[in-house]
């Protein structure tokens, strides 16, 4: 929940996970005014605006981008999003934006064949649903860009959560689930779902919350992975990085 001595010295990416994302924020806002350091706004735009990358993952997603209301405490992404559906469960399969197009700029062994075969676990993440034209108050954000949608044939299923929220639902299909956008020279790329962890099992007698880190060969890894090069412009096919300046 801490900023601490984030910088672009010592750093190439801030990683805000799931959770709460108020009680994230506010954690990060006490801790930041205790120590006398910038706000948590006011740091990871800085951050940004010196080339450094973000990632978000469910609720971070919604620290950058906001929830229905539009509301965003950090004010780093383009895109628009609408409240999840209440409760756990799965993407039943996904696909890359433009595989011909991104084939270069992610993990060589994340592909549609071995996307569409796997599974993403979900928890309450945003939806989201377009861009904005753009903000004349924050000229920095710009490029907006999907990466990971859910196939077209897929279906977001909640198995655990609010009886509302409990079933199938395909009404999503084909909505972006990672998205990014520059934010001046840094990146800024976010998740609906956690590629952070496997899905074990798919169905209500068997279900259990997600608690092992992905499997490193496992289509969710690879993702994970591939978000974190993305944010801190660089090739994951590659080794090279560029220095920070």
């Amino acid at each position: 929940g801490s900023l601490g001595d984030v910088g672009r010295k010592k750093h190439d990416v801030i990683f805000v996970p799931g959770g709460s994302a108020g009680r994230i924020y506010a954690e990060m806002a006490t801790r930041s005014k205790k120590k006398k350091k910038l706000g948590p706004q006011t740091k990871i735009r800085r951050f940004l605006n010196r080339g450094g990358g973000y990632v978000g993952i469910c609720a971070g997603a919604y620290l950058a981008a906001g929830g229905k209301s539009g509301r965003s405490p950090l004010k780093i992404s383009m895109w628009k999003t609408d409240s999840g559906m209440l409760g756990d469960g799965y993407f039943s399969s996904t696909r890359l934006d433009n595989e011909e197009r991104d084939k270069g700029i992610v993990s060589q062994e994340l592909t549609n064949d071995i996307l569409r075969n796997s599974q993403l676990f979900y928890a309450n993440g945003p939806i989201f649903k377009n861009t904005t034209e753009g903000n004349k108050d924050f000229p920095e954000l710009r490029n907006p860009k999907a990466i990971l949608r859910m196939d077209s044939d897929a279906y977001l299923r909640i198995l655990v959560g609010s009886k509302s929220g409990k079933g199938t639902h395909r009404r999503h299909r084909g909505s972006p689930i990672v998205v990014m956008n520059d934010f001046g020279p840094g990146k800024v790329v976010i998740s609906t779902g956690h590629p952070e962890t496997d899905v074990h099992s798919l169905d209500y007698n068997t279900w259990h919350a997600p608690r092992k880190p992905s499997r490193c060969n496992s289509a969710e890894a690879q993702l994970l992975i591939s978000m974190v090069y993305l944010a801190a412009n660089r090739n994951p096919q590659t080794e090279n990085a560029p220095e920070p300046e």
